[in-house]
C-alpha cells in the first residue's frame, strides 16, 4: 500500500509593508508586516509567490510592497499570462 503525503514547501519570512496601489508611495511605507515567500533568496524575486501566512494558503493581493530599505516588489492580479495569485511580477529600487 502506498501512502500519499503532501509536504508544504519551506517558506522564507521577511519584513514588508502593507500594500500600496502606487509605487511612488511604496518606498515611504513602514516595514510593519511579516510575509512569506517560496523563493531561494532572502527577499522575494520575480516568479516567487508571496503569502501573508506561514502555511502558504493566503497569497498577497495586487499591490506594490516595500521589502527593505531600498526595494519594492509588485504583485499583479491573475491573468491569462499569469494565472496564479501572489506571484511577484517585478522588483524595483527606491
Amino acid at each position: 500500500m502506498i501512502n500519499s503525503f503532501m509536504f508544504a514547501a519551506a517558506l522564507t519570512s521577511f519584513s514588508s509593508s502593507v500594500g500600496s496601489t502606487s509605487q511612488g508611495t511604496t518606498c515611504t511605507q513602514t516595514l510593519n508586516q511579516t510575509y512569506y515567500h517560496n523563493g531561494a533568496n532572502t527577499l522575494p524575486d520575480v516568479g516567487d509567490t508571496v503569502y501573508s501566512d506561514l502555511a502558504g494558503t493566503s497569497p498577497l493581493s495586487t499591490n506594490h510592497y516595500r521589502n527593505n530599505s531600498s526595494g519594492t516588489f509588485r504583485i499583479e492580479a491573475p491573468s491569462f499570462g499569469n494565472p496564479q495569485t501572489g506571484v511577484v511580477i517585478s522588483t524595483s529600487l527606491c
